[in-house]
């Protein structure tokens, strides 16, 4: 699997948690760089403190998401389901006797979290039978784990992966995996906004058209020309004299005149602009001002401020941060090993 953003990059929004039971108090803020530390803050909706150590030693804070996968057949939980159960009195164990949950490949569950737990909503994730656990069925466990947390909303994601009773080949090629899934995210080509110039320039062109042909349509008609729609009614409406017609006094000419379709003055309904003096664009030509968010909308992911911690065993945490910071290279104007 190719990776294409830059190491340093990546290190920005993933970090690498030690599977303890410290890891229920909340995840290690001293895992974040420092420029990074009052964005995640601010993610997580904490108030940073400006005279106080933004990262101090040892801090940790609730995230909003936590994602754990499950084999079918281990019993009793381990790893970060372990914990959780352990915390709960036993909740996620029960709802797995009951038949609620089978964590069967592909299952996934969403359970409200306490104030007890280190993460406000739980996503259980099923991996189907141990046995049947390879290098094809982690990469889709992989993308399935960013789909969830994207779908959700999530800014900051704790994410257990399953290290633990299974080959270290097999824990490394499921942590490279996900972070092929998440570069994806984050490197995302954002969809293209079309050139300010341009849509100015047409629509110039287009009000050019219009009123071209709004002139055309407020022609006077010539003597004696009648459209076809309204011949027939015309024709059946008493007309007055040409002496009264001829004088705007005359009181035929006065009741005619009061008859007469009168013309829209000031703004249309809706418009509160000033008339300009030059035809009047239909509502389907005007531009258009950016529509406000509706508080129901739900907020687009940040992927800039979003997060992810993968808690993993103690045995293969060293290894598993050497997969993110990249291979080591050689120092700039320093000797080569290979020379």
């Amino acid at each position: 699997m190719s990776r294409q953003l830059h190491p340093s990059e990546l290190v920005r929004v993933v970090h690498v948690e030690a599977l303890e039971r410290a890891l229920l108090d909340g995840v290690r803020l001293d895992e974040v760089p420092l420029d990074e530390v009052p964005d995640v803050l601010d993610a997580l909706d904490l108030p940073l403190d400006p005279d106080a150590d933004p990262r101090g030693a040892g801090d940790r804070v609730r995230v909003d998401l936590g994602l754990v996968p499950v084999f079918s057949d281990e019993r009793p939980l381990l790893g970060l389901a372990g914990l959780i159960d352990w915390r709960g009195s036993g909740r996620l164990s029960g709802l797995i006797r009951s038949g609620f949950c089978t964590a069967a490949a592909g299952e996934q569950l969403l359970v409200p979290c306490d104030r007890r737990l280190p993460i406000d909503r739980l996503v259980l994730v099923g991996l189907g039978p141990r046995a049947e656990f390879d290098e094809a069925r982690a990469r889709a466990v992989a993308s399935q784990l960013v789909k969830i947390s994207t779908g959700l909303q999530a800014r900051t994601v704790l994410i257990a992966l399953p290290t633990q009773g299974i080959d270290r080949a097999l824990a490394e090629a499921v942590f490279e995996a996900l972070l092929v899934e998440i570069e994806q995210l984050v490197t995302s080509a954002p969809t293209s906004q079309p050139d300010p110039l341009d849509d100015a320039q047409a629509a110039a062109e287009q009000a050019g058209e219009l009123a071209g042909e709004l002139a055309g349509e407020s022609a006077p008609e010539q003597p004696g020309e009648l459209a076809p729609e309204l011949a027939p009614e015309l024709a059946a409406e008493p007309v007055a004299p040409e002496s009264s017609m001829l004088d705007p006094d005359a009181p035929a000419a006065k009741e005619v005149a009061a008859d007469a379709p009168q013309e829209p003055t000031g703004d249309p309904p809706g418009n509160p602009e000033p008339d300009s003096g030059g035809p009047e664009l239909p509502s389907s030509l005007e531009p258009e001002a950016p529509a406000l968010a509706s508080p129901d909308d739900p907020p687009d992911l940040d992927v800039t401020t979003a997060r992810w911690w993968v808690a993993v065993d103690q045995a293969v945490v060293a290894r598993l941060r050497r997969v993110l910071s990249g291979p080591p290279r050689a120092a700039r104007g320093g000797s080569n090993l290979h020379t």
